[in-house]
């Protein structure tokens, strides 16, 4: 019996192949959608979730005053937690993130990602070594466990456990290689250093301090301990250890969270929203290829009717029908998931590239994988067999043997609701791709309110920072530069002042550029009262600071900021009180996403890391390689890097252009899978009213009146999907922008365009059909009649 079943499919599948190979081209499209999502939707959900008793690791820092200011945790709350609460079960200090210039002999690199750890960190989460011990890696001062990529730059072909390496002009001694981690994470280092005491600084035991630290803490709990356990933990720490008058917190996040509240900006990584957005997409492509399949065998019900009619006449009974017609469906997509698995490979390396991913299909490593993967070739072969099997083992075997049985209304309007459904999907799909476009070209053209255009940033080090004005007036001279300051315009940090009048409990938190006085002019920036620093003015330095409208706004002086006062901390952490002598025009020093937030432009002794130079185009080459060889005069062992600043802030928009781009993908492929159907069904229907058009032909219709009357069907049930889908793009496109503290207004234009470009490509997909059947010999459709 399973043999019949069997040879029948495959030879219905034979006879009706072009039948066949849309409808499996369609489902592997939808299925290798779905696949790359679901790889990248898990990959993100799992992040760092790898750990032993991930569920019950938590991150904990230190905040400052009503805003949030973040601060490093205290170094003494981990041993605190673990000698007088009964809640946690292990702790691990890790520093902030940063930057290194690392050298073994000629090989000098800048590492990103360098970290330093307390030793507990490796028993707390799953990095396994390749070289060293985890118990011991990370027990002595200037000691550096290395991940195995960055081994294998500094130590090719040999062991580095051992080895010594410089890293910041410091020595420091590699105990351990660790493996590349089990799954994604948040915690990628690239070197992991010993949390002690450099050269130089205090090895006391008793320094810890419930003072801010120089990194985070990272606990795990009790198995039968909660969060709410831990909050209660640090409130009573918190009160015994701190000042109960500060304006100190202590605050828990757990691991997922960490990861999904810090994402990198200029990513789409690390977003919950694009992450139930892309789980949207991959079902509605899904749908769409089902739709397809159940659009086309509805269709040619008639083909089937006589098989069906024999059937039943013979004792066959519904459920057994249903059942012959639910295995076509799961076979051919069977067929299809093979199709998508090459597919899939196709667009991995470009679905990769979009989101910074190392994204590749488990044949070999997952069980749980096949297991996903039957399953959903099984859930959609029943999802996109159910209607036909349905609706063809429900045919009444006396009406089918007498002659082909009539479609009713109610299966009719079914299927035409299908085709509403399908050009609805791709109507949304469409206006988003063109939405997100028009967005990122409006923060691309915005006037931000500063001019960043041929203005490069050169990072200084210790030696050019040393001899910084004679590193000014060498670049001074270079050929094309127009003018030069140092400060940092993109990188702000927050920083918690008081206001003139308020107390320690009224601190707030705004950003803070450290400038010098030639900042403001090079980039353009306007200066709405007061005046610009001055560096003949000793009070300029520590004593003075600019504020944005912003900043002006945040702290309630709408009568006026000039002469009034602030206290602010300087580089030494410690409380100074500065005079506000000028305010500027707000400008965007960040992205759009956010609104320009309160600004604080401060001089101080310390030089900054960052010259900026503004050049003339023409002369940028010369005055690069001049720049070049200026930095290994004065800083031989170190990497010469610099940006421009319209790069930089291009980089900020990054995301939403990927995303654009992968909404243009999308949409692409649901308008490729939508026609594809279209085509199957307008092809069918021509086939089916063959002998209609022969007649209407020979009593004198024209041939333009013939392709009317096989494509208006079609236009109206694409208009009605432009009218359905109108509404819902614009509530999910509002909810988008909706992110945006600067955005785009959503016309009908947009919506216009939309419509237009689906009534157009559904026409030109039927009328091939339509004009085939009018180009017809009528005596060859009416020979037999």
């Amino acid at each position: 019996m399973l043999k019949n079943h069997l040879l029948l499919i495959l030879r219905n599948a034979w006879r009706y192949r072009g039948y066949t190979l849309i409808n499996t081209v369609g489902l592997a499209v939808g299925v290798a959608c779905c696949l790359v999502i679901a790889l990248f939707v898990h990959d993100e959900w799992t992040t760092d979730q790898f750990h032993p008793g991930a569920d019950r690791i938590y991150w904990l820092t230190a905040t400052m005053g009503d805003a949030g200011y973040f601060m490093g945790t205290p170094e003494a709350l981990g041993d605190a937690l673990l000698d007088e609460t009964t809640h946690t079960e292990h702790v691990a200090l890790m520093s902030f993130g940063g930057t290194a210039v690392v050298q073994r002999g000629q090989v000098v690199l800048e590492e990103l990602d360098v970290y330093s750890a307390t030793s507990g960190f490796f028993s707390m989460f799953a990095f396994p070594l390749a070289e060293g011990h985890v118990e011991t890696a990370l027990d002595a001062p200037r000691t550096v466990v290395l991940a195995q990529r960055t081994a294998d730059k500094y130590f090719p072909g040999e062991s580095a456990v051992g080895q010594t390496l410089q890293i910041s002009g410091e020595d420091w001694r590699v105990t351990g290689v660790a493996e590349p981690p089990a799954g994604n994470t948040y915690l990628n280092f690239s070197m992991l250093k010993s949390f002690g005491p450099s050269a130089g600084e205090e090895t006391d035991a008793e320094a810890k301090s419930w003072n801010p630290g120089r990194g985070t803490l990272y606990v795990r709990l009790t198995p039968e301990a909660t969060a709410a356990d831990l909050e209660a933990d640090l409130a009573l720490l918190r009160d015994t250890y701190i000042n109960p008058e500060s304006s100190i917190s202590l605050k828990a996040m757990s691991l997922a969270d960490r990861y999904f509240e810090f994402r990198a900006q200029g990513t789409l990584q690390g977003n919950r929203q694009y992450l139930w957005v892309f789980t949207a997409i991959a079902v509605l492509m899904l749908l769409i290829a089902c739709v397809n399949y159940m659009n086309l065998s509805t269709a040619q019900a008639s083909r089937y009717a006589r098989e069906v009619g024999v059937r039943k006449a013979v004792g066959a009974q519904r459920w057994q029908l249903a059942g012959r017609f639910l295995s076509e469906s799961v076979l051919i997509v069977l067929a299809a998931l093979l199709l998508a698995f090459g597919l899939a490979e196709v667009a991995l390396p470009t679905f990769n590239l979009l989101m910074e991913k190392t994204l590749a299909i488990p044949y070999t490593t997952s069980v749980l994988f096949w297991v996903a993967m039957l399953t959903l070739a099984l859930g959609t072969g029943m999802v996109a067999g159910s209607y036909p099997a349905l609706y063809l083992s429900g045919l009444n075997p006396m009406r089918v043997l007498k002659g082909k049985p009539r479609e009713s209304s109610a299966q009719g309007w079914f299927r035409k609701s299908l085709v509403v459904f399908q050009f609805s999907v791709t109507v949304v799909f469409v206006v988003s791709t063109l939405v997100v476009r028009q967005q990122l070209d409006f923060m691309q053209t915005r006037n931000l309110g500063l001019n960043p255009d041929q203005v490069l940033t050169m990072e200084l080090y210790p030696g050019a920072r040393e001899n910084l004005s004679a590193v000014r007036q060498q670049v001074q001279r270079l050929p094309g530069v127009v003018e030069i300051a140092e400060g940092s315009p993109i990188r702000a940090l927050g920083n918690p002042v008081i206001p003139e009048g308020a107390s320690e409990g009224d601190m707030q938190t705004m950003a803070a550029m450290v400038v010098d006085e030639a900042f403001i002019p090079l980039l353009g920036i306007e200066l709405v009262e007061g005046r610009m620093f001055d560096g003949q003015r000793a009070t300029d330095v520590n004593d003075s600071v600019i504020l944005n409208e912003a900043a002006v706004r945040q702290l309630g002086w709408h009568d006026g900021a000039l002469g009034r006062t602030i206290e602010r901390y300087n580089d030494e952490i410690e409380l100074v009180t500065s005079t506000v002598v000028g305010v500027v025009k707000d400008f965007n020093f960040r992205s759009q996403r956010n609104a320009i937030e309160p600004l604080m432009l401060q001089m101080t002794e310390r030089r900054q890391g960052n010259l900026l130079v503004k050049v003339q185009a023409e002369h940028t080459p010369d005055i690069l390689a001049g720049l070049e060889a200026l930095h290994f005069r004065f800083d031989p062992d170190q990497p010469f890097k610099y940006e421009f600043l319209d790069e930089r802030f291009e980089a900020f928009y990054r995301a939403e252009e990927r995303l654009g781009q992968i909404f243009g993908f999308f949409a692409g492929l649901a308008v490729f899978v939508a026609c594809l159907g279209l085509f199957g069904l307008a092809a069918f229907l021509a086939e089916q009213r063959t002998k209609e058009i022969g007649i209407r032909k020979v009593l004198g219709a024209s041939a333009s009146g013939l392709l009317m009357l096989l494509t208006r069907d079609f236009v109206k049930l694409v208009l009605v999907a432009v009218l359905v889908a109108t509404p819902l793009a614009h509530i999910a496109m509002t909810q988008w922008l909706s992110d945006f503290a600067y955005r785009i207004d959503l016309g009908l234009g947009v919506f216009a365009t939309a419509g237009v470009l689906a009534v157009g490509i559904a026409l030109v997909t039927v009328s091939y059909q339509a004009w085939k059947v009018t180009r017809a010999n009528p005596i060859e459709a009416l020979r037999y009649e």
